[in-house]
């Protein structure tokens, strides 16, 4: 017996385009923060980087727990735990959408669903003297350029240096 099913064709996972894209996404969602708020922005790379790893960790606690969302939370990586030492007061949040070539992910447009989620979190509008941002964006790839695209946006409150 002969399959009538055409055959289906798989696509390497090519870690540089999810990288890349990665990236497109973080510098557009950094612009249009800047743009809603009202005072200069100051990001905190480094946090961001710290944001990034714990990212990569939430998607395989979801693939660990067979997509049900009953595995690790942001909360349980060592990651956060280091910066809650440095900014005890940090707010944030994942924020998790659903990745192809088709999405207007990399498109600063009213239609970009990361950029409308990201407005409507409000946190823009944290305007504490000396408070800094971090912004992450991480996309776990899947074949046949599928992926799960991660956000963290988090507002450091003001740190005291003094010693």
């Amino acid at each position: 017996m002969t399959c009538i099913q055409p055959p289906i064709n798989y696509y390497k996972i090519r870690k540089s385009y999810y990288l890349n894209r990665g990236a497109e996404i973080e510098r557009i969602l950094q612009q249009k923060f800047e743009t809603l708020r009202s005072q200069p922005t100051t990001w905190d790379y480094g946090v961001a980087g710290v944001l990034r790893e714990c990212l990569h960790g939430l998607e395989e606690a979801e693939i660990a727990s067979g997509m049900r969302g009953t595995g690790r939370t942001i909360r349980d990586t060592p990651g956060l735990s280091r910066v809650k030492k440095v900014y005890p007061g940090i707010q944030g949040f994942p924020l998790r959408f659903p990745d192809s070539p088709e999405m207007k992910y990399t498109e600063d447009s009213e239609s970009n669903p990361i950029l409308d989620r990201l407005r409507k979190t409000l946190i823009h509008h944290r305007n504490r003297e000396g408070s800094r941002f971090a912004l992450a964006v991480y996309i776990y790839p899947y074949p046949n350029h599928i992926g799960s695209c991660w956000v963290y946006i988090a507002s450091l409150p003001p740190v005291n240096r003094r010693r």
